[in-house]
């Protein structure tokens, strides 16, 4: 008898410890589920864009202040044709990827 006892003592202590740890899991889990839709839209909606223009025969990156983001070592002649005129009527990239993808692109 009194090792049916023990033995359904330790198997609900078994239990009690599993759902536990598996309780403990599942709230650290949640802690890291990615952010709602509305923070997501509002981090775009701060996202800044990026003027691609020239200064002294390179392309620089200057932010919608005005400020300058980047000064790079690509020179107005080493670009296609299409691009400087892109360049010339207002070049804009919406994001750092885009941008990153701009530079990588045209970089020597």
């Amino acid at each position: 008898m009194r090792k049916t006892v023990y033995g359904i003592g330790l198997l609900s202590v078994t239990l009690l410890l599993a759902l536990g740890f598996y309780v403990s899991y599942r709230h650290n889990i949640s802690d890291m589920e990615p952010t709602s839709p509305q923070t997501v839209e509002a981090e775009n909606a701060m996202q800044t864009r990026y003027h691609i223009g020239m200064h002294e025969g390179t392309i620089i990156v200057r932010l919608e202040d005005g400020s300058v983001f980047e000064t790079t070592d690509i020179t107005w002649d080493s670009l296609p044709a299409s691009v400087q005129k892109d360049i010339a009527d207002g070049y804009v990239l919406e994001s750092k990827q885009e941008l990153y993808s701009f530079l990588e692109n045209y970089s020597s």
